[in-house]
């Protein structure tokens, strides 16, 4: 049986204003398709909201606009219904590239969604 779903993506979102507003509420249609797909609606989703250097190497031409993506997603996670528990990646460390996680980082942010997952999976069975 499936537990959860974790979704983590977005870094490309960040390259327009416009797509990175409308990020997470894409992240919600993901979210009821999975649930959707597999029959499952009360499967606990799990994302991830990147935080890329914007300054890095890779970040000026991808991630212009991740503080509008950022602040977007915090603000859906605030008025969530539940539908996405959203786990945030700030202040991890960023590989050379800026934009992706080093492997400590992606080891730390394994520690949180396995956290979120717990407290999903204890409130779904409730």
């Amino acid at each position: 049986e499936l537990a959860a779903c974790v979704f983590f993506q977005g870094e490309n979102d960040c390259a327009s204003p416009e797509r990175a507003s409308d990020w997470p509420h894409q992240v919600a249609g993901v979210a009821s398709d999975v649930r959707h797909a597999l029959d499952a609606p009360h499967l606990p989703f799990v994302a991830v909201i990147p935080s890329p250097d914007p300054t890095g190497p890779n970040g000026r031409c991808i991630c212009a606009h991740v503080d509008v993506l950022r602040a977007s997603a915090h603000t859906a996670a605030a008025s969530s219904s539940g539908d996405v528990i959203w786990v945030d990646a700030f202040g991890l460390p960023l590989a050379a590239d800026g934009v992706h996680l080093t492997t400590e980082a992606q080891a730390e942010l394994s520690g949180k969604l396995a956290h979120a997952i717990a407290q999903a999976v204890q409130w779904t069975a409730e």
